[in-house]
């Protein structure tokens, strides 16, 4: 028989209490033959370690009884847990037991149902054959008034025909008239706007060139302008109040680099294309001064330097 976990945790100190206690007997038993005259003292040290092994035994006796109590309190609970599942099975039984008897019922009725069903179609069969022969007979006599009324009516339809038909050549051909008419009209009207729009085009582009010109006049009254030519290497030259330098012109690129020497500052300009404009200011200066260089020769480039008027 295996016995509980709980119990076991605790049965190996017991029995290594024991064996503790027998061991240490024995080697009691050795010193007091081997010491002889110390007889006293070794009596009062063996009892002092009976008194310790007995409170051990006691301490451990009384753990594995709680956990034996535990144990006991668990499994009573644990049976009156197994009879109330058993009872609840019981009910269960009993409940299934009364649904198989209703659902047997259930089945009879539902046979029973079928075979009056079955009845009434075959009644029903036999009532609509003959609803059905019967409507067969008024639809034949229907259809021969409705046929003969359907021919007046067509006739009757047929002359309508024939007057809106000739009204409708007489729309048709005032349609075609007004519908060419329109085109050429059409036609006309596109020549008209498509000449209307080349005018405009050249209004506007005439007025943009006059406004560009417009601009660059009265820029030129507002600036002063200085020529210069640079030489590539050439050291910086003076123009006006700032110094320029040419270190690089690439004439097939038409690019340069280009320094400026203002107002103790450099600026240096890399790959610089022709016509576009460098600014820069000048202390006192509300208006920025432009370098513009207008071509780029082998080793040499071509510009002018715009200051604003004071």
């Amino acid at each position: 028989m295996n016995m509980p976990k709980n119990i076991k945790q605790f049965e190996d100190p017991l029995y290594e209490g024991l064996n503790n206690h027998k061991a240490e007997k024995t080697r009691t038993k050795a010193s007091e033959a081997t010491r002889g005259g110390h007889n006293g003292n070794h009596t009062l040290l063996i009892a002092a370690l009976i008194v310790g092994t007995v409170s051990v035994l006691a301490y451990f006796l009384y753990q594995a009884q709680s956990s034996i109590d535990q144990l006991s309190t668990e499994l009573a609970t644990n049976k009156d847990d197994l009879a109330a599942v058993t009872e609840t099975l019981e009910e269960s039984n009993t409940h299934i037991s009364e649904l198989d008897q209703g659902l047997d019922s259930s089945q009879k009725k539902l046979t029973q149902q079928g075979r009056e069903l079955n009845r009434y179609r075959g009644l029903y069969a036999g009532v609509k054959t003959d609803q059905e022969q019967q409507n067969r007979e008024l639809q034949a006599m229907d259809l021969r008034k409705a046929e003969q009324e359907e021919v007046n009516q067509l006739k009757q339809q047929a002359s309508q025909l024939q007057g809106e038909t000739s009204q409708l050549k007489e729309k048709l051909t005032e349609t075609n008239s007004t519908v060419a008419t329109l085109d050429r009209k059409t036609t006309e009207n596109k020549s008209q706007i498509d000449q209307n729009r080349a005018a405009v085009g050249e209004v506007l582009t005439t007025a943009q060139a006059n406004t560009t010109e417009i601009a660059g006049v009265k820029r030129s009254l507002e600036r002063e302008y200085y020529n210069f030519e640079l030489h590539e290497k050439g050291g910086y030259m003076k123009v006006f109040e700032v110094s320029l330098s040419l270190k690089d012109a690439d004439w097939k690129k038409r690019q340069f680099d280009l320094y400026v020497l203002a107002d103790g500052k450099v600026i240096q300009k890399k790959n610089q294309s022709i016509n576009e404009p460098i600014f820069f200011y000048i202390e006192g200066k509300k208006k920025p001064y432009e370098v513009v260089v207008t071509r780029v020769d082998k080793k040499l480039v071509v510009g002018y330097l715009s200051v604003p008027k004071t």
